[in-house]
């Protein structure tokens, strides 16, 4: 709950949104808040996913190249970031060291804020597909 509490005090302060209904506005104006505090994210683009079985703690991480959301699994939780560019993305592919990489880039970033996670409950966030 903290951590889902700090995302969205981080989103907060990145781009002004209020808590509720409202819209968080990114880069295409379609992740929300809704009443229950779960985050809706609209996922569209071509993905691609990498398993990283050689890293201690990135299980994964996938790539929305149109909506420019990045989803890393650290240990089981997706971290959901947003606005990450295609130049970002190719880096933390071939990053020597994904976790090394995730700290020193995206972790505390906010030109890649967190718009959540979904942890072992799975009620904090939800993705909507959106395909052409």
């Amino acid at each position: 709950m903290t951590s889902i509490i700090l995302a969205l005090v981080i989103l907060t302060g990145c781009i002004g949104s209020s808590f509720g209904n409202a819209k968080i506005t990114t880069n295409h104006e379609s992740d929300y808040i809704d009443n229950n505090s779960i985050i809706h994210v609209f996922l569209y683009g071509d993905s691609e996913k990498i398993y990283t079985p050689s890293s201690s703690i990135v299980d994964y991480i996938e790539y929305f190249s149109e909506s420019k959301h990045l989803i890393v699994s650290l240990n089981g939780k997706e971290y959901v970031h947003a606005n990450v560019t295609k130049q970002l993305w190719n880096d933390f592919k071939n990053a020597d060291s994904y976790g090394s990489f995730y700290v020193n880039n995206l972790k505390e970033n906010t030109d890649y804020w967190v718009v959540g996670y979904d942890g072992s409950n799975g009620e904090k966030i939800k993705y909507e597909f959106i395909h052409d």
